[in-house]
C-alpha cells in the first residue's frame, strides 16, 4: 500500500483535492516522518501527518469547523478549537501520529541504536 492509498482509506473526504496538492502534502509528511523509527507502520503515519497538515489547510490554520449559518444578513459561526500547546493534537490525524510516533519511539530505543538507523 502507497501513502497515498491510506491517505485515502483513512480521509477520503481529501480525495476530491487534486492529486498534485495530496502528493505534495503526502512528500512533506514523507520528510518529516523516519521509516527506521516507524518501521511497520511508516505509511500509516506519514498518510496520518498529511491528513493533518491538509486539515489544518483547509480551516487556514486555525479556524473550526462550520458550526452554523445564517442567510440573512450573512452570519457564520466557527466551531471553537483547544488550541492545545502542541498543534498535533488539533486534528485526530495528528493525535494518531503522536500516539504511533510515541509507541515506536520507545520500541526505537530499546530495540536500535539510534545512530546506526538511517532515514
Amino acid at each position: 500500500m502507497t501513502v497515498l492509498e491510506a491517505l485515502s482509506i483513512i480521509a477520503p473526504q481529501f480525495d476530491s483535492l487534486p492529486l498534485q496538492t495530496r502528493e505534495y502534502y503526502i512528500e512533506v509528511a514523507e520528510q518529516q516522518t523516519s521509516q527506521c523509527e516507524f518501521d511497520t507502520d511508516y505509511i500509516f503515519a506519514s498518510a496520518n501527518l498529511a491528513a493533518h497538515m491538509l486539515t489544518l489547510i483547509g480551516r487556514n490554520g486555525i479556524g473550526g469547523e462550520v458550526q452554523s449559518l445564517k442567510e440573512g444578513d450573512l452570519q457564520v459561526t466557527y466551531a471553537t478549537l483547544y488550541m492545545a500547546t502542541d498543534p498535533m493534537l488539533n486534528t485526530s490525524y495528528g493525535q494518531e501520529y503522536e500516539r504511533l510516533r510515541r509507541l515506536h519511539l520507545v520500541l526505537f530505543r530499546v530495540a536500535f541504536n539510534p545512530v546506526s538507523c538511517q532515514q
